[in-house]
């Protein structure tokens, strides 16, 4: 008899509840229908999927706060050289790049200080990107050097800046007033303002030559 008691197993369920194995939850029974088992196992994927879902969603937060930041402006999605004859770049930015001005408030600090109208004008494109414009090779016993970033042996004046490029439609390239150097004759230009991103300070109003 003894034997026989060691050997049995006595399972007690609660009135309206399947029996619970380890490791299992049960829930109520509703009519004839069966309790619904959930696996501590399937608790735990669900778990890692909600923290993984909130990572992404941080991530796309993000993005989105730049995007909007950013205003109007549509993202450099390719690498430009304004001007091949001194290297000055336009780059995509950082997809999560967030600047402290939209399009709109750079251009306003922009106008206030240089003139013009505060709206940006309808004509003119906007584009958000990095901005760099070397010097020329590094040279530290140049006073002139002092302060500029350095990068692979070259000084540069701006070094990867957030900005805003507003910039015109294609049209006639600006005559030059060095009478020893009449400028592109013949051909089109694009002439581009840029404008940090964060301060509304002018980098550099310039002109790109299209061949």
């Amino acid at each position: 008899m003894a034997a026989q008691l060691a050997r049995s197993t006595i399972t007690v369920t609660a009135p309206g509840l399947m029996p619970c194995r380890r490791g299992t939850l049960a829930t109520p029974t509703k009519g004839n229908e069966p309790a619904v088992r959930f696996s501590r196992r399937r608790t735990l994927v669900f778990a890692g999927a909600a923290v993984a879902a909130l990572a992404v969603g941080g991530i796309a937060a993000r993005v989105a706060l730049a995007a909007a930041r950013a205003g109007s402006a549509s993202a450099v999605t390719t690498p430009t050289v304004i001007d091949p004859s001194v290297g000055d770049t336009f780059t995509p930015a950082p997809a999560d790049a967030a600047p402290a001005l939209t399009a709109a408030q750079a251009w306003a600090q922009y106008a206030q200080v240089n003139g013009g109208s505060t709206t940006i004008p309808s004509s003119l494109s906007v584009h958000l990107g990095l901005v760099s414009m070397p010097v020329g090779p590094a040279n530290p016993n140049d006073p002139d050097q002092a302060g500029l970033a350095v990068s692979n042996g070259i000084a540069y004046r701006v070094l990867n800046v957030l900005a805003y490029g507003y910039s015109s439609p294609t049209g006639s390239c600006p005559m030059s007033r060095n009478p020893l150097r009449p400028g592109p004759i013949g051909k089109s230009c694009i002439d581009w303002t840029f404008v940090n991103a964060d301060t509304g300070q002018l980098i550099e109003e310039t002109s790109q030559i299209l061949s």
